[in-house]
């Protein structure tokens, strides 16, 4: 529809449920025709709130991914952490020089990041840089590729979209192991 769905005032964004759905689902063909991001698959988010956020989240999550919360103020041992435990596949973040750096050196953490760049069976396959620059395409064996570079107009096939199911896990929040104690006496 033509109402407005989603304003970010700090990027001066305002997108229509129409505007957003189409962008959605750009994304969503980007992450299953040039990604391969399958029912399952897990991707994660590790920046600060923003419009692409969003559109990354919901494009996930109608193939039926996992979307991954990272913290945006974690450093190296702890991105590595939840990108081996989390088994994430694709991971969003900010790019060199992005706004975003005000809150962490995102590039650079994932630049010299030893898991990233190692040449062993990791998981994670693709980085997308969500605003900012993207400057190497590739990270050791991961490839790096600027958000709307993504956006695909091939449809997918409505049986992707059909076959995800309302009981699919759709999140996981990734805690380190001193924040699940700290977490669990919270909510006890």
């Amino acid at each position: 529809g033509n109402r407005v769905a989603v304003v970010s005032h700090h990027e001066g964004i305002s997108k229509t449920f129409s505007e957003l759905n189409d962008e959605v689902n750009l994304l969503a063909a980007g992450l299953y025709n040039k990604l391969g991001v399958r029912r399952g698959d897990v991707v994660g988010l590790w920046s600060l709130n923003s419009y692409n956020w969003i559109v990354a989240e919901y494009a996930a999550m109608r193939l039926g991914a996992i979307v991954c919360t990272i913290n945006p103020v974690y450093k190296m041992s702890e991105l590595e952490y939840v990108l081996k435990s989390g088994l994430v596949k694709c991971l969003f973040m900010p790019g060199l020089k992005s706004k975003q750096e005000k809150a962490n050196n995102f590039y650079d953490l994932i630049s010299k990041s030893e898991y990233v760049n190692s040449s062993s069976n990791n998981l994670l396959k693709h980085v997308v840089h969500m605003d900012g620059e993207c400057p190497k395409q590739k990270f050791g064996n991961v490839f790096a590729h600027p958000f709307t570079t993504l956006y695909d107009n091939n449809r997918i096939n409505k049986e992707v979209v059909d076959a995800v199911d309302t009981d699919d896990p759709c999140f996981i929040m990734e805690l380190l192991e001193n924040q699940k104690e700290q977490f669990c006496q919270t909510i006890v």
